[in-house]
């Protein structure tokens, strides 16, 4: 995986600028002033190194960088479909 991999949702940060790739969320987690000792931005930045490095999944990342824009809410992906999946086998 490469830095300029995506994700399937964009985040905006508070400052109104889309998260889409790793990069971005890179950079906007290193230029958090005071917030590098926290728990989660250390687990998020780790997050996103690793997906970058093909050594984690982009989720992990997605999960990080959603429980830093977001707070303890995370991230929340698109339902699918409405259906239960027994439903659409048959």
């Amino acid at each position: 995986m490469s830095w300029s991999a995506s994700w399937i949702k964009t985040f905006v940060s508070p400052q109104g600028k889309p998260t889409k790739t790793l990069t971005d969320a890179r950079d906007y987690l290193l230029k958090l002033p005071s917030r590098h000792a926290e728990h989660d931005v250390q687990a998020a930045i780790e997050a996103v190194l690793m997906a970058a490095e093909g050594r984690s999944p982009m989720l992990h990342a997605m999960a990080g960088i959603g429980t830093v824009l977001n707070g303890r809410k995370g991230i929340h992906l698109p339902k699918l479909s409405s259906r239960p999946r027994w439903e659409r086998l048959s």
